[in-house]
């Protein structure tokens, strides 16, 4: 099969006219059929690989292939790479806001004692905070992963001091989740050497 090659990213009325007028001239008989998805978005920026469209012709007849108007657009003559520049997406932060939840106790399983987790309720008013002083005041205390592990001891006085539980909530919230776990379950929490010391 031969064919016509398009190479324009967008064809016009006026393109269309003249591969009519083409077409036209060349055998009355050739039957040429195109398809709307055969034609480019108008505005839109094809790279040069999607620009070759072939418009497929009998065996019998064929066209010269002609170049049809280098438009990127209607009423526009830019290149395609000026509307990329023009059209370029950038995305910006200008503060940072912080919500406060509650901490209560966490149903997750923890190395030792009630695991944490926040709570629905949060302060009425979010702190906000502009993205550069956050992140000057953060670049000197980052924290690493091992540095954010807290330990019974810690999390105890944060049930105690953040959501305001007392010795007892905690002892009885304690003995609530010991009740909850399986049987088998708790035995992940005991030390290798100590275990191998209870068989």
């Amino acid at each position: 099969m031969t064919g016509i090659i398009l190479t324009r990213a967008s064809i016009t009325r006026a393109s269309i006219a003249q591969h009519r007028l083409l077409q036209s001239t060349a055998a009355s008989s050739a039957s040429i059929s195109f398809d709307w998805s055969d034609f480019p978005l108008i505005g839109e920026c094809l790279s040069d690989d999607e620009m070759m469209v072939t418009v497929e012709q009998s065996k019998a007849h064929t066209v010269p292939a002609e170049p049809v108007h280098r438009l990127s657009s209607i009423g526009s003559t830019q290149p395609c790479e000026k509307q990329r520049n023009r059209k370029a997406k950038s995305v910006s932060f200008s503060a940072i806001k912080i919500r406060e939840h509650s901490v209560v106790i966490g149903d997750h399983p923890c190395s030792s004692g009630l695991a944490l987790s926040l709570g629905w309720e949060h302060a009425p008013e979010d702190l906000v905070v502009d993205l550069d002083d956050f992140e000057h005041i953060r670049e000197y205390h980052r924290r690493h992963g091992s540095e954010m592990r807290m330990t019974y001891f810690q999390r105890k006085n944060l049930l105690k001091r953040v959501a305001g539980l007392t010795e007892t909530d905690i002892v009885r919230a304690e003995r609530g989740q010991m009740m909850r776990c399986p049987v088998g379950k708790p035995l992940h929490h005991v030390s290798s050497t100590r275990f191998l010391q209870l068989v």
